[in-house]
Formats: C-alpha cells, sequence, structure tokens
C-alpha cells in the first residue's frame, strides 16, 4: 500500500488538534502526558523547541492557556496546556480540514482517492486522525501486523470505579464467559446488587476482552444505544456502523443489524453488556431483536440485566437463555450496610437513607446531592462546587460516602434511588432554579455533543426558561434532528409552557416538530403541525418551509399531483422572504425536477434544474450541485443536444471531486456511472459503477449498494452480457428483500426479466416481471407499473401471444396515464399502432 497527501500542517495546527483528542481527559488527574510539550513534540514529531514556540503564540493568539499540575508518569508538577473555547472552534476547523483531505491511496493494485478520515475504515485500523496525518507526511504508513498485537477495547458508558465488594454471583459470571453460551441474563430487584456485580465483572476482564458496557436510561431512544455501539466499534477498528449511521437521519433497523453483523464478525471477541433492560421498552425491544440474530455473530456474548417481570422475562424465553437471579434478602442493598457505617446508624435498615438526608447532612451537602439529583447524566465534579456554598473539600468529602460515585469518565453521578429520594425533598421552585444551573452548565460546556444539546433543552424546559429554549432550539434543533433524536425534541417542544406574550414564537416550535415527526415517518402528525404553522404563522420562510415540508410527505406517499401543488405554494411564499430566498427556491425547483422526472414530464424538469442549477451554485452544496448537474447532462443528452450534456458533466465531476462526505461521494460515483452509460459509454459506466460499488461494501452502504448494482445490470443488459446481469441483479434484489425496500425490490425483479428475455428464456422472463408487477400494484407506483407492462408487452409479442400482447400495452398506457405522464403514454401507443395485425 502507498499514501500520497498534497498538503502539511503546521505544528500550531496539529497541537491544537492535538489538544482537542484530549480533550474529554482535560479533567481526569493527574493529566496525561500528551497535554504537556513532551508529550505534544512525541505526538506531533516535532522538536521540543519548536512545540515550546508553538504554544507560547498560541497562549498569545488566546487559543490555549497553560497551567501548572500534576502529570501522569512524572514525579514533579509540570505545565500542561487547555483549549480556550475559541481554541476548541480553531482546532475543530483544522480537524475538519485533515479529516476531509484528499489522500491518494494504492491497494491490491488498485488506485484510489479517499478523504483521510477514511482510512481507518478502509484498512481495518484503529489510528488518531493526527497520527494518520503524520504518517502521510513521513511518507509511510506501518499497519497494526496482527489480531494479537492489538490492545483490547473497554468502551464503558457511565460505568462506576473498581469495586472492593465481592458480590454474590461473580463465580457465575465468570463461568458463562469462559463457557460456550453466549447470552445471560442477571436478574434483581433494584439495589439487589447488579450494578456492583456487573461492575466487578467489567474490570476483572478489562484486558482480555473487548467489552461494550452501555447503562439505559429511561430517556434513551434506541438512535443512543446504535451510536454507542457505533463509536465502541469505531474504537476497534470496524467501521461499517459508525459509517451508516454517520449517512441516516432516520435509521432502517436491517440495515443497521447488518452493518453491525458485519463489524462485529471482523472482531477476534467482544462481550456486549446491557444494563437496566427493564427501564427502557424500546431499547429492550431492540436489545431482544439483536439478541435473536446472535447466531450470526461468531464470537460476541451479551450479558443483560434487569428486574425480574414481564419484559426481562419474555426475552429469557424468547432467546432461551440461563439466569442469575440475585436475592435482594440476601444482598440487603450493600449500600445502606456502608452508608449507615458511614454515619454510624443501625446497619442495613432501609430507612437509613431517609435518616441521612433529613439529619445527617449539612446544607452544604444536601445542595451538593440535589444538583445532582436533577442531573441526568453524571456531571463534571468542578460543576458541582460552583452551586452555593460547596467547595471542592466539602464535596472529596461526601465522595467518600455511598451516596455517590464516581465513574471512569472521572464524573461523578448520585445512585438512581438516592436521586428519588432527594427530589421528593425539593419545592418545585428549588428544582426550577437547580435546572437552571444546569441548563447554563450544558449551554456554555464546551465540545458539546447531540446529547449535551439535548439536556439543555430538557432543563431550560423545567427551568421555566422559554427564551433558553427558544435560542437552543435556533441554535440545535438541526443538529438534533440530522443526528437522528427526533423523538427526544418533540418531547421537548411539546413539555414547554409558552405564556401569552411569547405566543408569536409558536410557529417556529410548530415547524421543528413537524420536521422531527417528519424524520421519523409519522407523516400524519406531520402534517398537523404543518397546517398549524400555515394557519397561524406570519413569517413567510416559515410558512415556505412548512409547504416543503406537506410536498415532501406528498412525495413521500407518492402523491405527486399534490406534492406539487405545496412547492408552487412555496415559490409564492417565497416572494417576502429575506436572505435566504435564493437557498429555498433552489431546494424547491431542484424537488420539483425530482418529480417531473420520475412523471416522464422531461421538459419541465429540465426547466426546473435550469433555475435549481443558478440559484444554488452560490451555495457550495456540492453533493446536490453534482446530482443537478448529472441530470442536466442526462436531459440534454437524451434531447439530442450533446456538446451541452458534456459540459454538465464536466462540471458534475468538478463538484464531486468537491463532495466531503463519503456517502455522498459513494452516491456520485452512481450518478456519474449514470450518466456515463446514457451516453452508451459503457466501458466508462461500468468502472464508475463497480467502484461505487466496491465503496459501498467498504462502508455497509448497503441501500446505495443496491442502488449501483441495479445501474451496472442497465449496463450489463445493453452490453448483451446478460449473465453479468442476471448475478447483478439478484445481489441487488437480495439486499432490498433484505431492507424491506418495495420500489426497488420491484425493480430487480424487472431488470432480471429483461435479462432472461435477452437470453431467450421466456418463462423466466415473465415470471419475474410478473414478480415486478405484484409488488409495484401493491405499492401503487403507476408509471414503473407502466414500464414493466410495456416490457411485459414486447416479451408476448416476441412469443407471439396475440391476447397477452393486446392486455400489456393497454395496462401500460393506462398506468402510464394515471401516473401523469402523458408524453410517454403517447410513445406506447405509437409502438401499439406498429404492432402487425396478424400477430
Amino acid at each position: 500500500m502507498s499514501l500520497y497527501m498534497s498538503k502539511e500542517f503546521t505544528t500550531k495546527e496539529k497541537v491544537l488538534v492535538n489538544l482537542l483528542e484530549f480533550f474529554s481527559v482535560k479533567d481526569r488527574y493527574p493529566r496525561p502526558i500528551e497535554m504537556t510539550q513532551e508529550g505534544m513534540a512525541e505526538r506531533t514529531g516535532s522538536k521540543q523547541n519548536t512545540i515550546s514556540y508553538a504554544v507560547r503564540n498560541l497562549v498569545d493568539e488566546g487559543l490555549i492557556y497553560e497551567k501548572t499540575t500534576r502529570v501522569k508518569g512524572k514525579k514533579q508538577r509540570l505545565k500542561a496546556y487547555f483549549l480556550t473555547e475559541k481554541g476548541i472552534e480553531e482546532a475543530r476547523n483544522i480537524r475538519s480540514k485533515m479529516a476531509h483531505l484528499p489522500v491518494k491511496i494504492e491497494i491490491d493494485g488498485a488506485k484510489k482517492e479517499v478523504q483521510a478520515k477514511d482510512i481507518n475504515m478502509y484498512f481495518h485500523t484503529r489510528y488518531r486522525l493526527l497520527d494518520i496525518i503524520l504518517h502521510m507526511e513521513q511518507g509511510i504508513f506501518k499497519m497494526i501486523k496482527s489480531k494479537s498485537d492489538i490492545p483490547k477495547v473497554a468502551y464503558l458508558h457511565h460505568i462506576a470505579e473498581n469495586t472492593n465488594v465481592d458480590p454474590e454471583g461473580y463465580d457465575d459470571l465468570i463461568g458463562w464467559w469462559s463457557g460456550e453460551k453466549k447470552v445471560y441474563m442477571v436478574l434483581g430487584e433494584e439495589g439487589s446488587g447488579k450494578t456492583t456485580l456487573l461492575t466487578k465483572f467489567v474490570h476483572s476482564i478489562i484486558e482480555k476482552q473487548n467489552i461494550f458496557y452501555f447503562k439505559i436510561r429511561d430517556w434513551y431512544t434506541q438512535r443512543h444505544l446504535w451510536d454507542h455501539l457505533a463509536n465502541f466499534l469505531s474504537s476497534t477498528g470496524e467501521h461499517k456502523l459508525y459509517a451508516y449511521l454517520d449517512a441516516s437521519k432516520n435509521i432502517t433497523f436491517k440495515e443497521a443489524l447488518r452493518a453491525l453483523i458485519s463489524d462485529l464478525n471482523h472482531l477476534s471477541d467482544a462481550v456486549i453488556i446491557i444494563e437496566d433492560l427493564d427501564r427502557n421498552e424500546s431499547i429492550s425491544d431492540l436489545v431482544y431483536m439483536i439478541c435473536d440474530n446472535i447466531k450470526e455473530i461468531k464470537k460476541t456474548k451479551i450479558l443483560l440485566s434487569g428486574k425480574p417481570g414481564m419484559g426481562s422475562q419474555e426475552i429469557v424465553e424468547k432467546i432461551g437463555m440461563d439466569t442469575l437471579s440475585l436475592d435482594y434478602d440476601e444482598c440487603t442493598k450493600p449500600m445502606f450496610v456502608e452508608l449507615g457505617k458511614a454515619y454510624d446508624l443501625d446497619e442495613g435498615c432501609d430507612i437509613v437513607l431517609d435518616v441521612v438526608l433529613e439529619s445527617k447532612l449539612t446544607p452544604e451537602e444536601f445542595i451538593a446531592t440535589a444538583y445532582m439529583s436533577i442531573h441526568r447524566l453524571p456531571v463534571e465534579r468542578s460543576e458541582i462546587i460552583k452551586v452555593g456554598e460547596v467547595n471542592k473539600y466539602l464535596f472529596n468529602e461526601l465522595l467518600q460516602t455511598p451516596l455517590l460515585s464516581r465513574t471512569v469518565e472521572d464524573k461523578v453521578l448520585l445512585h438512581d434511588f438516592v436521586v428519588d429520594r432527594v427530589g421528593s425533598r425539593l419545592w418545585i421552585e428549588e428544582k426550577e432554579i437547580l435546572h437552571s444551573f444546569a441548563e447554563e452548565y450544558y449551554y456554555v460546556i464546551p465540545g458539546k455533543t447531540v446529547e449535551d444539546e439535548i439536556e439543555f433543552l430538557y432543563h431550560s424546559v423545567r427551568a421555566g426558561d422559554v427564551e433558553g429554549f427558544l435560542k437552543g432550539l435556533h441554535e440545535y434543533a438541526e443538529d438534533i434532528i440530522s443526528s437522528g433524536y427526533s423523538r427526544q425534541l418533540i418531547n421537548e417542544i411539546e413539555s414547554i409552557d409558552v405564556p401569552t406574550d411569547k405566543k408569536d414564537e409558536e410557529g417556529i416550535m410548530r415547524f421543528w416538530k413537524a420536521e422531527a415527526y417528519r424524520t421519523i415517518n409519522e407523516l400524519e402528525e406531520a402534517i398537523v403541525s404543518y397546517n398549524d404553522i400555515l394557519e397561524l404563522c406570519t413569517d413567510e420562510e416559515i410558512k415556505t418551509r412548512a409547504h416543503m415540508g406537506i410536498a415532501a410527505v406528498m412525495e413521500e406517499q407518492k402523491k405527486y399531483e399534490l406534492a406539487i401543488e405545496q412547492y408552487e405554494s412555496a415559490v409564492e411564499c417565497t416572494h417576502n422572504v429575506g436572505r435566504n430566498r435564493e437557498a429555498l427556491l433552489g431546494n424547491i425547483y431542484q424537488k420539483l425536477s425530482n418529480i417531473y422526472s420520475r412523471q416522464g414530464s422531461f421538459e419541465k424538469a429540465r426547466k426546473s434544474l435550469k433555475k435549481a442549477i443558478t440559484l444554488l451554485e452560490e451555495q457550495n452544496d456540492y453533493s446536490l450541485l453534482t446530482t443537478l448537474y448529472l441530470l442536466s447532462a442526462k436531459l440534454e443528452k437524451e434531447s439530442g443536444d450533446l456538446r451541452t450534456a458534456l459540459k454538465y458533466l464536466e462540471k458534475g465531476m468538478k463538484s464531486w471531486r468537491l463532495i466531503e462526505e463519503t456517502y455522498k461521494r459513494a452516491g456520485g460515483l452512481h450518478d456519474i456511472g449514470s450518466f456515463y452509460k446514457v451516453l452508451r459509454e459503457l466501458e466508462g459506466a461500468e468502472e464508475f459503477l463497480k467502484e461505487a460499488v466496491d465503496t459501498c461494501e467498504q462502508f455497509g452502504y448497503n441501500h446505495l449498494k443496491g442502488l449501483a448494482l441495479l445501474t451496472l445490470t442497465e449496463c450489463y443488459i445493453e452490453k448483451g452480457e446478460a449473465n453479468k446481469a442476471i448475478t447483478n441483479a439478484e445481489e441487488a434484489q437480495e439486499i432490498f428483500n433484505f431492507l424491506d425496500i418495495d420500489e426497488e425490490e420491484a425493480y430487480s425483479y424487472a431488470l432480471l426479466g429483461q435479462a432472461y428475455a435477452k437470453m431467450d428464456k421466456n418463462e423466466e422472463a415473465e415470471r419475474n416481471f410478473n414478480r415486478s408487477i405484484t409488488i409495484y400494484h401493491k405499492i401503487n407506483s403507476s408509471y414503473a407499473l407502466g414500464l414493466v407492462y410495456f416490457s411485459m408487452a414486447k416479451l408476448q409479442e416476441r412469443s407471439g401471444n396475440k391476447t397477452g400482447v393486446a392486455e400489456n400495452y393497454r395496462k401500460s398506457v393506462i398506468s402510464l396515464i394515471s401516473s401523469g405522464a402523458d408524453d410517454m403514454a403517447e410513445q406506447v401507443e405509437r409502438v401499439m399502432k406498429t404492432v402487425p395485425l396478424n400477430m
């Protein structure tokens, strides 16, 4: 393998990206050596004096600050360096440039251009981005030699530090882990010691096994589990699930499962541990479906925990797993025993917690505990000591009690039943004040994740801060929806109580709620919210977007005429829209061109495309422009203007090279291959389409791979290579059948019919055409149905079936007319007139 990179980065840029990579452990004590000049010199491949000069300049520019602190592995205190808020933003921009840097690689004799961020994906490695950049600058890239050289990965989601307790059932878990059975369940009431047992087990095998530990919260969605699984797998060098989720706003379970199985089967071994299964029915259902497919996963085991009861018991019975039941009375709530000892109270008494909260805690300790009780996630210790009279010395004393524990991320959390007991002692007004502290914490926290954005909205609702909520909605709603967390956004929007003087702001809330409903396919709810906006809202931009939202729903439901009406209404609304008018109009015309192309109204599609391109060329959306240019090229070629078509092709190729997202780059390969097919340059088409198929296979983009296979099938049919066409169409059909995507599966059968017809295998051809027709009838896809009836008529014409010819031509015309494709229907009628009367 060889690599080539066209750009080098400065030492200052490398220092910023290095500090960003270690930002998540900035509060860990002692600090990592990589945050010092010595560690940064090694990490960036620079000399010590070069680093010294770089950090001095970065401090002067306000991008980093220094602090003398304890450093891991060093006896003396050293200066460590930390990013400022300004530095975080700059580091992210540089990291993005590094990630999307074009890299030329040669692997197995084939040359490719990929992006630096995708190197790990191609070679199943686990290098940090900065390491990849350094290796390429040095002209070398050593692969990890063997699986045995790879250290084990422990992805521990809010797990506590190791415990000295010797819990009941530990030997049973070790026995299961070393045995043959794949799935195991630990059952026990709250307080029976499940968490203690799992914590001890995890820490005991941490160096022997890849471990994924996930503690379920009741407000989590399935997306939380998928995302954490993807992050775990990417840290082991497996990226298909990560790549799929990164490309997908709305997860298809089967496609995610396919990627998960593929990643896990590349691992030598792994244990997936899911705690508190009974807390969340949605995630419980997802875990069951994963467990139900465990036979396909070679060397992975799954360990679950939950309360005895219907949910857990159903999974146990369905999967047929062994269980370990923890006896509540025998365990006697170990935390209460320790709590009693700590405060010199009767050991093992259930009311010991109430006594401690009422009479043993100082006011400052209770405030600290109360503040932690309103947080749903573990919190930085530095945040707790900002509240009231709490200080770090007092808080460190509190940390020594069993009321709370420190996680392996060096954050703190209260035990769940402590949260409930503390919450019952707080007035509503007190909770609102504490939520306002938490709201501020999540707003200013550097390096925010989507979960942090959700938590900001959650706390602003409960603090009664409508203005803060609206500010958060403006900044985070699009990110939350595009990251797959629409349900959470809907929940918070529905929870906010908007006062009368803020009713004008309801329009934007209804809009984001409608968008969220649409992305999770709750289309009726989306339509209701969009229509509310049109009735109540005076903001023309929001009304424009509401019309576009309704149109998108109509398009999804294949109600194309209604979609066109809504897009046309959206155009009317844009007359009074400000600076976003051009971008909105460009998107509207692009959507209209898609519908017109589907209907076979190519002249209308051409006009809409020209308008869209004119408006969007200034927006730098290279993926969309690539598609528009290539669609325009295709339409111009089909109308006979080859010169204009080739100009659009050239523009499309230039735009494609500027696309950053891998999924969209693969889609661009498919579009380019499709156009070469239209040019009848089938070898060029085959080249691009094969690369699209290979890329999609590498990254786990199964849907897109299926589409590329279909276009490749079309190429082989045109080249007369029917056997290759059948092979590709069958693979595509299997993909779409697995993913439950009817329209593309129907087209797979249609292409199989054409391929068999080329081989004069009329029975096979007719069988596949009929399969296609059955599916198209089911999904009411009239235009596609018309085309398949036309193919069936041509087949019957060859075999001399007069009745079949007449019937299928008639059905073709009726179907095309009902879809609005009158021009295509006229073409079919003209073909019918050429059929000999003595057929």
